[in-house]
């Protein structure tokens, strides 16, 4: 009994800041209207029903209320993502500002990001031709810049190197998250899912038509491995008139698009660990 009485005080507590906002907002508009009397009925009105409100919660099961609480957060959290995508598809704010503290690391798709001249080219750890082994390569870089994040954008490469072995491939992965992590213990790791290729770049190589196989597989060991799994689909389902005539690599517009997942991504994962706070409060 003494552990529900205290989850219920806790989670009333949590909404009594909520109330008593409203109660000064109330009063302040009230004020600013010049109307006195008419302020302190509304301050009074609005305080009764307060008090009203507290005295229906601790009615209520304290479950119930810590599932209002996790709505509550649910409906904000899915609203700020909203207003985000909406910002960035409308151009309100430009992807490129949204990269802070990061390192990108990748093979020739990923060398664009600083080719086209939208990200820094030191900031881009990326070679064409390259597998995940380039990531031995590249160590001493991603020391020197002690990122915070980490944007590993390899695969279309590796996925012909293991052709019909998605064990192999992963297994690949693994050991190349494990070198980034050897190198940058506290940065956050992001694993972009493999853009596919179109019906020219599967013409080319046929084993490229199993790349949704391979990511269904990497979001897997995304999860295993508490990384955090950027989706790419929408690349070729959404901008099809935006692939390179080889119908694997990019024309620059596309990349604007590619950015915007991996930032969706960073945000989706502070959202995660906002909701997992909360949760561990309630």
């Amino acid at each position: 009994m003494k552990l529900i009485a205290q989850s219920k005080y806790k989670a009333l507590l949590l909404l009594i800041p909520i109330l008593v906002l409203i109660v000064i907002l109330a009063v302040v508009g009230g004020r600013s209207s010049g109307e006195e009397t008419e302020a302190a009925t509304t301050q009074s009105v609005d305080l009764s029903a307060g008090v009203s409100y507290l005295k229906q919660l601790e009615a209520q099961d304290p479950e119930q209320i810590e599932t209002t609480l996790k709505q509550f957060r649910e409906e904000r959290l899915a609203a700020e993502r909203e207003e985000r995508i909406r910002m960035l598809t409308e151009g309100e704010v430009s992807v490129w500002t949204l990269f802070e503290d990061y390192a990108m690391i990748g093979d020739s798709r990923t060398v664009d990001f600083s080719a086209c001249g939208f990200l820094p080219e030191e900031r881009i750890l990326a070679k064409v031709g390259v597998h995940l082994n380039y990531i031995d390569e590249i160590t001493d870089d991603l020391k020197h810049l002690n990122p915070a994040r980490v944007f590993i954008c390899f695969g279309i490469n590796d996925v012909e190197m293991h052709p019909n072995d998605i064990p192999g491939f992963c297994d690949a992965y693994e050991a190349g998250i494990e070198k980034v992590r050897a190198v940058c213990p506290d940065a956050e790791i992001y694993v972009n899912s493999i853009p596919e290729a179109n019906e020219i770049g599967v013409a080319s190589s046929s084993v490229l038509s199993l790349v949704p196989e391979y990511n269904t597989a990497l979001e897997d060991m995304c999860r295993q491995l508490g990384c955090h799994y950027v989706n790419n689909d929408n690349l070729y389902r959404d901008h099809a008139n935006l692939y390179d005539v080889d119908g694997i690599h990019f024309l620059g517009e596309i990349y604007q698009y590619w950015a915007a997942n991996m930032i969706m991504a960073m945000y989706d994962a502070q959202t995660e660990e906002e909701m997992n706070a909360g949760e561990s409060e309630s």
